[in-house]
């Protein structure tokens, strides 16, 4: 899923705004949130749910 980290941030719990639909092309367990950083959008990835996924066959 990642080759590299670039930058780490630091949010408070009143900064990451829920993760909205993306009709069914990300499945929403995977989305923890979305945080405003300058003019751009970070997405927060729920790593534990990332780990679990099956390779396909």
């Amino acid at each position: 899923v990642v080759d590299a980290v670039s930058d780490v941030l630091n949010a408070d719990k009143d900064e990451i705004k829920a993760a909205p639909s993306f009709g069914g092309f990300v499945p929403q367990h995977y989305v923890n949130g979305l945080v405003n950083v300058g003019d751009g959008v970070v997405t927060l990835l729920n790593v534990l749910a990332l780990q679990t996924i099956e390779p396909h066959q």
